[in-house]
């Protein structure tokens, strides 16, 4: 029985499943599930999760949440009706945009429509300069005259962005607060309590998407917390940002928009997390769940952000002046359709069969997907998924794909080799743009698969891309409600300051990092006692002088009088990975400064985890037949990871079998049982 308050939950609700994982800080005790996601009522997703545990809800001392509800509120369209206010002149930058063209030879190419029409985009005739001082002011007719259009609009969500308020924010506080008196029910959100960096259009699209997803965020965490009450729950909630770290549910609120990605950088964290308990540097995480599939770089134990994310896409999406976790997603996960396109090309994605209908193996009707290819090939046990908890129709499967099949001029087999061999392709090509397009070797990284399809897919992957190595953590299937737990909360501070390099002082830079720096106590004020340890972390957005976009460098902890030198050489090594080359001889100028502020909370400790998961009896299940490419179908032992001796070595093939995943090794392959019980497979150059 566990004592009250002293149980950690973690919540990772996905595009088909919600992870759940438990653990007992005081006797270790852990437990976990994996449930279908209901992306219409997630509050059902987190309630029959917490069921599946046997966990009270009033023993539940913290929770820490990801949830899918920004993301689908952007892609679904499924926002408020939002209104955006802006300078005179700037009503169309949401449409302008950067009028770059990633794609030049797509004849049919189109970008995202944005949020808000040009209908409810508004100009206010008020300007401050980029040094600050005021141009035109905030007439009251105008004030008065603005919000009667807003009013006749009817909308339920306001953004305000206005030129130049990241340096003097008077004017957009005092429409800001003019909006709130009149429309008490609306959500209100300004660009400058988001960000403090200059770009007009990052920081329009930032704010009219906090704004769009804000009354939805708001409204999901306000049905959350009722249910949670009315349960016994009196402890702390906090929620999962892209960034890495949790925030309280009352700045998620505020700032809805940096949860976006939150599930995904919870597992990229677990791998930072387990690469530096194993004295790994470099690792690449992967993530394949039942919708899309994740990757993100992790050099030093440190996973690599980004101060700018696009949803859902560069080519087609839009940005979001948030730091984020660099992850780059694929629509290829286990629930991805396969389908027949009209020239007859087999395609897999971006559409996902969800967890309902799911998979046409679920016995729900579904279309083929990558499932069920899997489990006609024998990669997946009919019997043995989620532990028995949920059976495959094998015979449903192969009727799903016998229509495709017949389409492509071949047999069932081959068109089920055929998806698992273009997913493979997909997720590689992912992996490649997250490190190549870096000027990072993935063949320098070891391969961190997790997620319900990772493991599945990953000796697969790795050997597409000639990565020497696969590390199949603990909990794979759960691994993103695992990382949550290891979370500590973060807090990202920026500011726009242009200064040449060269007559920069170390002092002058510390005294702006310690005034940027000062906005952190009164966020530590609201934690209470989960503070255990306060770190922060700092950064220069720097480039040469004269070009557009900027580099991050980490600045030295020392400052002294060669911390211009030792930036400029940081800037130089980093600019020469990406590039190929450099300029030393070019000034150098910074034009913005972040400061990552970080408190620790409570967390179980990893070797806790990995005990409560093993049992160690060697016991073997069994064996099957498993397709492996040119070599047909292979009689396969099959092992349960549970059962599995620290130290245990196999020969591929071999099938892993857990709860919510399963590993594939192929012929050749090798796999050793480490210290931390995780599987650690050493991938033949190709496959017999």
């Amino acid at each position: 029985m566990s004592h009250p308050h002293t149980v950690l939950l973690g919540i990772d609700i996905g595009g088909s499943f919600t992870d759940i994982v438990a653990s007992n800080l005081q006797t270790g005790e852990i437990s976990y599930a994996k449930t279908p996601t209901y992306s219409q009522d997630l509050v059902r997703s987190l309630r029959e999760a917490i069921a599946a545990i046997s966990v009270p809800v009033g023993e539940i001392g913290v929770i820490r949440h990801g949830t899918t509800v920004v993301i689908n509120a952007i892609l679904t369209r499924s926002g408020k009706r939002t209104a955006l206010v802006t300078t005179k002149g700037f009503r169309d930058v949401l449409e302008i945009g950067r009028t770059n063209w990633p794609e030049p030879y797509n004849l049919f190419f189109n970008r995202m429509e944005p949020l808000v029409p040009r209908e409810l985009r508004f100009e206010i005739d008020e300007r401050m300069s980029a040094s600050g001082e005021e141009i035109s002011p905030v007439r009251e007719g105008d004030m008065s005259e603005l919000v009667a259009k807003i009013q006749d609009a009817k909308v339920e969500a306001v953004g305000v962005c206005l030129l130049h308020s990241y340096v003097d924010d008077t004017h957009e506080k005092l429409i800001g607060e003019a909006l709130a008196d009149a429309f008490p029910d609306a959500y209100i959100s300004l660009s400058h309590e988001l960000s403090r960096e200059f770009r007009e259009f990052e920081r329009t699209s930032t704010v009219v998407t906090n704004a769009y997803v804000g009354g939805v965020v708001d409204g999901y965490l306000g049905e959350l917390e009722s249910y949670l009450e009315s349960q016994g729950f009196s402890g702390r909630l906090y929620m999962m940002e892209s960034n890495g770290g949790v925030t309280t549910a009352e700045s998620a609120r505020r700032r809805p928009v940096a949860l976006v990605e939150s599930g995904p950088a919870a597992g990229v964290m677990a791998t930072a997390e387990i690469s530096k308990l194993r004295g790994i540097d470099n690792a690449i995480a992967f993530d394949m769940g039942g919708t899309t599939a994740k990757a993100c770089l992790v050099e030093g134990g440190v996973p690599l952000f980004t101060a700018e994310y696009f949803v859902p896409s560069y080519e087609q999406g839009f940005p979001l002046r948030v730091a984020a976790l660099d992850i780059l997603e694929v629509g290829t996960g286990g629930g991805s359709i396969a389908r027949v396109d009209s020239v007859g090309m087999l395609t897999v994605g971006p559409e996902s069969a969800g967890a309902v209908p799911g998979p046409a193996c679920f016995g729900n009707g579904g279309e083929p997907t990558v499932t069920d290819a899997n489990l006609v090939l024998g990669r997946l046990s009919p019997s043995a998924f989620l532990h028995g908890e949920t059976a495959l129709d094998v015979e449903a499967a192969r009727s799903a794909l016998a229509p495709l099949a017949d389409r492509l001029g071949s047999d069932i087999i081959t068109a089920a080799a055929g998806i698992i061999r273009l997913a493979n392709v997909n997720m590689a090509a992912a992996i490649r743009r997250i490190s190549l397009d870096r000027g990072r070797d993935p063949r320098d990284f070891q391969l961190f698969s997790y997620g319900g399809g990772g493991p599945l897919h990953g000796t697969e992957i790795a050997r597409e891309l000639s990565i020497p190595r696969l590390v199949i953590p603990i909990l794979p299937g759960i691994f993103s409600a695992l990382g949550m737990l290891l979370a500590d909360l973060r807090q990202d501070f920026t500011q726009t300051y242009m200064r040449d390099l060269a007559a920069l002082g170390p002092h002058e830079l510390r005294d702006e990092f310690a005034a940027l720096e000062s906005s952190a106590r009164s966020w530590e004020n609201d934690i209470g006692s989960d503070a255990q340890g306060r770190r922060s972390v700092r950064y220069v957005d720097a480039r040469y002088k004269g070009q557009e976009f900027t580099i991050m460098v980490k600045v030295p902890e020392e400052w002294d009088a060669s911390l211009a030198e030792r930036l400029r050489a940081a800037f130089e090594q980093e600019y020469q990975l990406r590039y190929g080359h450099s300029f030393p001889s070019l000034p150098l100028e910074i034009v913005g400064l972040r400061s990552i502020d970080y408190v620790s909370l409570p967390k179980p400790l990893v070797t806790a985890l990995t005990d409560s998961t093993r049992q160690g009896t060697g016991a073997e299940l069994g064996s099957r037949s498993v397709y492996f490419g040119s070599a047909g179908f292979l009689e396969t032992p099959v092992v349960i990871r549970s059962d599995l001796e620290i130290g245990a070595h196999f020969e591929g093939p071999l099938v892993v079998e857990e709860y919510g995943s399963t590993t594939i090794l192929g012929p050749r392959d090798t796999m050793v049982v480490d210290p931390m019980g995780q599987l650690v497979i050493d991938i033949a150059k190709e496959s017999a």
